[in-house]
Order: C-alpha cells, then sequence, then structure tokens
C-alpha cells in the first residue's frame, strides 16, 4: 500500500474518511476497515447530484465477508464517484486513502467536520493504536508522550500544545500557521488601550502560547466550587486558565492568571525596587487559588469537572510586556518576591512559542 500523510484527514466511528479541501473533500473507508472486511469483491459508489445526510448510506462495499454500508460522515452533495472502483474494487484493499476513494463531494455543513475525529483520536482513543516517545526538553527533564505512527512512517505526537510529525529527532510544522498567529499576538500586546478579554480570547483560540510543552489542554474560567471565604464574604475563585499537564509529563496542573502588558511589574523606591501594588495583589490571587486545593474534597471537585487531580498547581502570573531591571540578579532577587508564583511577561510567552514552532 503506497505511503499518505494522514495529518489532514477527518474519521468517522464507523471507520470512513474524509480528506477536507475547503468546502469539497473525498470520502472513504479506512485501513482498519478494509482489513477487517479482508477481499473486497464488489463496490457501489454514488451518483452525482445526490444529496446525502451526514450518517446515510453513501455506498456499498462488499467483501469474501461481509456486505457494508459507507455512509457520509458530513451532509454533502456529490460532486463525482470512483467508477473505477467498480472494474477493481481491490483498490480499496491497497489503497485504501489514494486510490479507494468512494466519492468527491461538497461539504454542505462545515461545522459537522468538527464532529469528526483527527487520525490521532481515532487511532490512539477510539482503536487503541497507540505507541509512546520520549522528549527531552531544554532543562533536560524526560517527558513520556503518547503517539501513533502515520501510514507515512512519521511518528505523531498529538496535544493540544503541539500537533506536529517528529521526523528524525526533531519537530517540524505547527499544526498553525505560525507567523500569521505570531504577527497577530504582537499586534494585540502592542495595542494602547488593549483589554484583558481580548487577551483571554486569543489565548482561548491558540492555547499553544499557555501550554507550552508539558500542558495539553487549557480550561478557561473554571468557577472553583464551594466558594471560599474573603474577610467576611463569600468569594468565587474563576482563575483564567487551568492548564492540565500531559500525563506522564508531570503531574502539576498550571493556574494562569492573564493582566494587561501595558502594566509595569517592578517599582522603583529610595529604598530597593519592587513589585507594583497590582502585581503583588495578582500574585495574592494565585496564592488564594493554591490554598483551594489543599482541601480533599476541592481537588475532587476539580477532578469530576476536569478529569484530572491537581494537588500542588503551579502558579503563573502573565503580566507585563518585558521586566525592564537590567541586572539579572536583581531580576531574579525581586521575583522571588512573588513567593512560588512564576512572573512571565508577553514578550517570555511569545519567545516560547516561536522556539516551540522553530519560528
Amino acid at each position: 500500500m503506497e505511503q499518505t500523510s494522514l495529518a489532514n484527514y477527518l474519521f468517522t466511528r464507523g471507520h470512513e474518511w474524509l480528506s477536507p479541501r475547503g468546502r469539497t473533500g473525498l470520502v472513504g473507508i479506512s485501513d482498519y476497515a478494509q482489513e477487517a472486511l479482508g477481499d473486497i469483491v464488489f463496490v457501489i459508489v454514488p451518483s452525482a447530484g445526490q444529496i446525502i445526510q451526514s450518517g446515510k448510506c453513501l455506498g456499498t462495499v462488499e467483501s469474501i465477508k461481509a456486505v457494508s454500508d459507507v455512509d457520509a460522515p458530513v451532509t454533502c452533495r456529490v460532486i463525482s464517484s470512483n467508477q473505477e472502483l467498480r472494474l477493481k474494487p481491490a483498490t480499496v484493499n491497497s489503497d485504501p486513502y489514494r486510490g479507494g476513494w468512494f466519492a468527491e463531494i461538497e461539504i454542505l455543513d462545515p461545522d459537522e467536520c468538527r464532529k469528526l475525529m483527527n487520525v490521532f483520536s481515532y487511532r490512539a482513543d477510539y482503536l487503541q493504536e497507540v505507541e509512546h516517545i520520549l522528549f527531552l526538553d531544554e532543562e533536560n527533564r524526560i517527558h513520556y508522550l503518547r503517539a501513533i505512527r502515520g501510514d507515512d512512517g512519521k511518528i505523531i505526537v498529538h496535544t493540544d500544545s503541539f500537533r506536529e510529525v517528529l521526523s528524525q529527532s526533531y519537530i517540524r510544522l505547527p499544526w498553525s500557521s505560525a507567523k500569521a498567529v505570531i504577527e497577530e499576538f504582537e499586534e494585540l500586546i502592542n495595542r494602547p488601550k488593549i483589554k484583558e478579554q481580548a487577551l483571554q480570547e486569543f489565548f482561548e483560540r491558540f492555547p499553544e502560547f499557555l501550554l507550552g510543552g508539558e500542558h495539553e489542554t487549557a480550561h478557561p474560567h473554571v468557577r472553583l466550587k464551594p466558594q471560599v471565604m474573603i474577610g467576611d464574604e463569600e468569594q468565587d475563585l474563576i482563575p483564567d486558565f487551568i492548564l492540565k499537564p500531559i500525563a506522564g509529563m508531570t503531574h502539576e496542573p498550571s493556574i494562569v492568571e492573564l493582566k494587561l502588558p501595558t502594566v509595569p511589574i517592578i517599582k522603583s523606591t529610595p529604598r530597593r525596587e519592587r513589585l507594583y501594588d497590582s502585581v503583588a495583589e495578582a500574585v495574592a490571587q494565585l496564592k488564594t487559588y493554591a490554598r483551594y486545593f489543599e482541601q480533599t474534597e476541592n481537588r475532587e471537585y476539580v477532578r469530576k469537572v476536569l478529569g484530572f487531580t491537581a494537588y500542588r498547581p503551579r502558579l503563573v502570573l502573565v503580566v507585563g510586556k518585558t521586566i525592564s531591571v537590567g541586572d539579572e540578579k536583581l531580576k531574579a532577587d525581586i521575583l522571588s518576591r512573588s513567593e512560588g508564583v512564576e512572573i512571565r511577561t508577553y514578550q517570555d510567552i511569545l519567545y516560547r512559542y516561536k522556539k516551540l514552532t522553530n519560528s
């Protein structure tokens, strides 16, 4: 079988695949399906012009074992069909992802594509064809990542932090257009009147800026219950993001609080430099989040809501564009006063993203 990259293919639970190309795409059955069917001896393909609802029969395949419908992965109009399969049905066995396509379709409802599985979800989660690799980060920590092997022989690692192909020993090809996203981010953090909501929405669209190489999912604005007492009042705790760690990499989730890039971080005084009051308040807020996780019932609530257990979350404050203090030792001394809260600037976030994507 000719090797094919499946990076852009989408799959159904019935083992059909869709290779989208804008508003059109090709449809066929997966390698798993053809192998399960055995030798295919007869194929029925649809007629051009047919409109077929998602999940309804698009074609039929008959093998020495069984007759099986091929369902439409999305609601579509048939543009053309692969008439060669009538004469050479065994092509579905020998080349399921290229020559074995059943129909070219127009996708009538693009939103339905979101319900389909990518190749990683299909093989690793649904078929359980999962492998593992070791990844060494820039701090020489070894990480254990779930992966699958594509039909082209390359290892595919999939998390929300990077959806990339590992070829030989280095990371290639980010899943989004890094250049355009970087330009959007730079424009955003340089706006003179930027609002926190705009930053929140950006990171919800592009969570990989926050995830780095240690986290796989970003959960925005999770309401932590029960409420906690702040002074004499009950207060909701709603961190901007909770980052789920990649299994096997770290047991620590991260709680991220966003402040504006226009906020200054370090204030010079006659005696010594210190954190600005607004930054110190954000540090105190993050410590409140940390105390929440000290209670067993609170950890259990988060486990039920998010699906993982958080014991001692890392605390991350993203604030300011850069830190203007030039003396690195002085800078480190000032930041050490944040007492367990990691302060990152928006330039730090941008630098790390560029490094992860080789931009």
